[in-house]
């Protein structure tokens, strides 16, 4: 190296740069970024619910609840919306949910009605007898005991019978909205005893045509009446209606029976000769 190169390098004082400067200037970038996305939102939010329009929805039941697809702001009972069409669902425990379209027009505030349809209940029918059949306003037909379903909600007239017992009409009030309610049923019995004999004896005696056994015999009879017939072989048939008070006892007068009438083979030689009987035509022979 020259002796000139050697006088040109100078020493000088090293000064360390700054942090505290340049940390401030780091806060101050990071701050304006802040307050810069803050007026931006808030120009937004100026902006929307200047252009939006107030949407009031008047709901029956009052506590449904309204779900809005697409952007949507809720202040109270106010929905804002921006002018459109929209699909709205509306709900509320108990009762079917309704989807329906509403168009935002530019009126300011605009209303909305929606009435919602309860769900149907359930009746639980407890009662002492099994295999009752039930009428609901003698139309649908259902059994109890058990749990009937759907059920609209309002009044039900409900109709119990069962062969043997005094039908019973009940009127039900349904509350719906999904909910279960129970009722208890007791039929009464609607029958008494009797007792049938005949002259001659050992006649097959039918009650509603179910036979019972042979007379003498004694056997249910039903208060709302019950048709009895007694057959015994070389006799007439004996047909009768017969009522008996339901929880008492009662003997049927003797039943004579009566013989059955003969047959009679008519022929004649040459045929087709006219029958006479009593002096009424009965037919040409062979008969």
């Amino acid at each position: 190296m020259s002796k000139d190169q050697k006088s040109s390098l100078v020493a000088i004082d090293f000064t360390p740069i700054d942090g505290n400067r340049t940390t401030a200037r780091a806060r101050l970038s990071a701050t304006s970024v802040f307050l810069m996305l803050t007026a931006i939102c808030t120009l937004i939010i100026f902006s929307y619910q200047w252009l939006a329009r107030a949407v009031i929805f008047d709901i029956q039941p009052a506590n449904g609840n309204v779900d809005i697809k697409g952007l949507s702001f809720n202040i109270g009972d106010n929905y804002l919306l921006l002018k459109g069409d929209y699909e709205v669902t509306i709900s509320a425990p108990g009762y079917h949910p309704k989807q329906a379209s509403i168009t935002v027009t530019e009126q300011a505030t605009q209303n909305f009605d929606f009435s919602l349809e309860p769900l149907p209940g359930n009746l639980n029918i407890n009662a002492n007898l099994e295999d009752i059949k039930v009428t609901i306003d003698s139309d649908r037909l259902a059994s109890a005991p058990g749990l009937i379903q759907d059920l609209s909600r309002g009044s039900h007239q409900l109709t119990f019978t069962k062969y043997r017992y005094f039908p019973l009409t009940q009127q039900v009030d349904i509350l719906g909205l999904g909910k279960t309610q129970d009722i208890n049923v007791s039929l009464q019995p609607a029958w008494g005893e009797m007792s049938f004999d005949s002259q001659p004896q050992q006649g097959n005696l039918y009650v509603d045509n179910k036979l019972i056994g042979q007379t003498p015999i004694t056997t249910e009879v039903l208060q709302t009446g019950s048709t009895i017939r007694l057959e015994l072989e070389g006799y007439k048939d004996h047909l009768e209606q017969v009522t008996v008070q339901a929880g008492t006892s009662d003997a049927h007068p003797l039943i004579t029976m009566q013989i059955a009438d003969g047959r009679l083979k008519v022929s004649s030689d040459p045929s087709a000769a006219n029958v006479m009987v009593d002096n009424r035509f009965i037919g040409t022979t062979p008969l």
